[in-house]
């Protein structure tokens, strides 16, 4: 099941589920967000992993133009790469990112 802040279906062709941006903001309430096309390269924390390559993630935001928090879907493959990677990874002090 998809959370409430994703369309009930995929842009044609592309078979991917997109982000609402007429959803309001999950942290300020508010309903000025507008979507954008991004490219993100997510690296994995820490100085043993500097030798890790990105994984590079082609995805749709969802940014509020009010408080700027943006919000966005890894798609299956790049996830399984994070999900491989990070089992590689010691998990950060404390618990937390």
């Amino acid at each position: 099941m998809l959370p409430p802040n994703y369309a009930e279906s995929a842009e044609p062709g592309s078979g991917a589920p997109t982000l609402r941006a007429a959803l309001p903001c999950q942290s300020c309430s508010s309903e000025n967000r507008r979507k954008f096309g991004g490219e993100i390269a997510i690296h994995f924390r820490g100085l043993k992993n500097l030798d890790k390559s990105h994984v590079y993630v082609c995805a749709e935001l969802a940014v509020c133009l009010d408080c700027g928090a943006a919000q966005f879907v890894i798609q299956e493959a790049e996830l399984r790469l994070l999900c491989e990677g990070e089992r590689h990874v010691p998990p950060p002090i404390g618990g937390r990112l």
